[in-house]
């Protein structure tokens, strides 16, 4: 079933890029993140702070952001608002978290969806099918 998500993924991908952000503080989880959806075909940015992705959020839109709970020096609770206030239309988000956190209300932050750290294969291919899904409306 990955496999068959990944080839839907990477198909839709050809038809229409997509830009995807990942902001998290772990240089080498956001390294290998980067990798898998590179591998894809997004157009991969990463950042390893949330001040230097809200920077380039004021000038750039991405079209899906996977978003690290924890990230610093911002939450990514505040990271999420502050994309919110910018306007439609709105990435789709994926956040990712260590499983403490409330996930209900990450859920309601995220509609795309969520990530366990360490990521799953087939939850990821999962959301960021969803997120394709998402931006192709």
């Amino acid at each position: 079933m990955c496999a068959e998500l990944a080839e839907k993924i990477v198909a839709a991908l050809r038809e229409r890029p997509m830009s995807c952000a990942v902001v998290d503080g772990d240089d080498e989880y956001r390294a290998h993140l980067a990798r898998v959806l590179d591998d894809l075909g997004f157009e991969v940015s990463s950042f390893g702070g949330s001040g230097d992705f809200e920077k380039q959020q004021r000038d750039f839109r991405f079209d899906v952001i996977i978003l690290s709970w924890n990230v610093e020096p911002v939450p990514g609770g505040e990271v999420v608002e502050s994309i919110r206030r910018l306007g439609e239309p709105y990435p789709a988000l994926i956040v990712e978290c260590d499983g403490g956190e409330s996930v209900s209300f990450q859920l309601a932050l995220a509609p795309v969806g969520f990530l366990f750290k360490p990521f799953d294969a087939g939850r990821l291919m999962e959301v960021l099918g969803n997120a394709v899904e998402d931006r192709g409306r």
